[in-house]
């Protein structure tokens, strides 16, 4: 039964064409995915497909042969949130892989940002698609793992390792401390949203579009 998702996917897409415009008018389609765990939802406009078999809890048997960490993704909480973060990933377009940690960063933290704007509903652990015990421990750690990534100089580095210590979905983030499980995986995502964030309240007279077009990644980290 989607009817109470239908009525906040309505308006998660009347946010959407307020900023982004309406020459792309969605259709929306819920389908059995046979367990796409690549894309649970998927945009292509004007369609976006929503997999209802990817959100039947995170106990849920058909999830069994899963990690911990990706089980609990398939929580049903999660559906309208996938639904914005596609629409912003699409919006936003496709992300350089060897791109400087600090780009990465940004981008996801552009597509998080989006997110928010367009479901102002979700909590921040939502948003993130964390336990509220890792997001607690990042609030209280943000200086301590902002000290790590200065002084080890690895925002301006580009090797794949740093992309999967820091950026990739994974259980935990890895600064090779006896800490790091409990930290959540793609920790440098949460960074880049606290940047983007951060700039976007520094600049209130910015639109989404224009953070779009915003290219420079260390323009927006300075401020």
């Amino acid at each position: 039964d989607l009817e109470k998702e239908g009525v906040e996917l309505n308006r998660i897409f009347k946010r959407y064409y307020h900023h982004f415009g309406e020459q792309n008018k969605f259709q929306v389609y819920s389908y059995i995915s046979r367990l796409d765990f690549d894309y649970p939802t998927i945009v292509a406009p004007p369609y976006c497909f929503i997999g209802l078999d990817m959100y039947l809890g995170h106990k849920n048997e058909a999830y069994a042969s899963q990690p911990n960490y990706l089980q609990f993704e398939r929580q049903a909480q999660f559906l309208l949130r996938d639904v914005s973060y596609a629409l912003a990933e699409n919006i936003l377009g496709i992300q350089v892989d060897n791109n400087k940690l600090i780009d990465a960063m940004v981008y996801y933290g552009k597509i998080l940002y989006i997110t928010d704007r367009l479901s102002p509903f979700l909590l921040e652990e939502e948003l993130m698609k964390y336990p509220l015990k890792k997001l607690i421990f990042c609030r209280e750690h943000e200086r301590d793992m902002w000290i790590y990534f200065v002084e080890n100089s690895v925002l301006f580095k580009s090797d794949a390792e740093i992309h999967r210590r820091f950026i990739d979905v994974a259980p935990f983030s890895k600064f090779r401390t006896e800490t790091d499980p409990e930290t959540p995986g793609g920790v440098g995502r949460w960074f880049g949203y606290k940047i983007v964030s951060a700039y976007m309240e520094e600049n209130s007279d910015l639109s989404l579009m224009d953070l779009l077009q915003e290219k420079d990644a260390a323009k927006i980290l300075k401020l």
